[in-house]
């Protein structure tokens, strides 16, 4: 699993990345957040 997330990318490749990514990964941060903190 480990090996999945360590994805590396460049600053270019960030700076394109459009904003409706970048809120689906918020939104990704935000469930996984919220499920750790019901499941203690």
């Amino acid at each position: 699993m480990e090996e999945f997330i360590e994805i590396e990318r460049n600053i270019d490749e960030i700076n394109l990345m459009s904003p409706l990514t970048w809120a689906y990964v918020g939104d990704c941060v935000y469930e996984l957040y919220i499920r750790t903190r019901i499941n203690k």
